[in-house]
């Protein structure tokens, strides 16, 4: 097999999706906690922050095949590589999104109807998880691919062949964020990931939620202490 290929399964195997799309927790609704990293748990409430002149996020995403799974627990879309975020001088690939409703993340106390976790790995293996926060508004036309074609059951991955979704689409217009450090997304927790929350909340239809929770319910992790961690907010 491939390195590349490799990576993508270590990642990806089916053993693993239930811990990716629980977060910390080896439940989606805690449990015994698989991925604590000690006091560094995630999700958190976002409420004190510090204020810097943080790098920006550089967005390099690229249209792709659609390749869908159900995990049982979440809809997760798999990338191959050709996306990528810098951010200073670190680049990251990403390796594909799964979704959440509601957020797990809290923003002063406040859930959003659904979050996306955008998940990257540098080539050094530091992993970066960029989230998007979904509000109820007017219909997300780039999600519009992805629901037609969700599996409703759990499956593995499937290729959609002739069908595009681009990861650019599903992000806000002011990409200012918030960031900390906390577990990885999947077990065993070897090192701090960098979690970057996105400031600007994205608009879906109340149908796109709907059909979302009609699959996979309403599940979300209860927010965790910082433990003195501090949360940076970009200018």
């Amino acid at each position: 097999m491939e390195k590349s290929r490799a990576t993508r399964a270590v990642l990806l195997i089916p053993g693993l999706l239930p811990l990716l799309a629980a977060g910390a927790s080896g439940t989606s609704q805690g449990g015994p906690d698989i991925c604590g990293l000690g006091q560094m748990q995630a999700p958190i409430n976002i409420t004190t922050t510090v204020k810097e002149k943080l790098p920006a996020i550089e967005f390099n995403y690229r249209p792709a095949v659609l390749k869908v799974l159900n995990s049982g627990r979440t809809v997760q879309v798999n990338f191959d590589a050709g996306s990528q975020i810098t951010i200073g001088a670190e680049t990251y690939t990403l390796l594909q999104f799964h979704t959440h409703t509601p957020s797990a993340e809290r923003v002063q106390g406040k859930s959003y109807d659904m979050a996306a976790h955008l998940v990257h790995k540098s080539e050094a293996g530091q992993l970066a998880v960029v989230v998007v926060l979904y509000k109820q508004g007017k219909e997300l036309a780039a999600l519009q691919p992805l629901w037609k074609n969700m599996p409703t059951r759990a499956a593995p991955e499937r290729t959609m062949e002739g069908i595009k979704i681009n990861a650019a689409d599903l992000l806000p217009a002011n990409k200012g964020y918030y960031t900390f450090e906390g577990p990885p997304p999947t077990s065993p927790p070897s090192q701090a990931v960098r979690w970057l929350v996105l400031k600007e909340p994205v608009e879906m239809s109340k149908g796109q939620v709907l059909r979302l929770q009609a699959i996979f319910g309403k599940k979300a992790r209860p927010v965790q202490p910082l433990h003195g961690r501090v949360v940076k907010e970009s200018l």
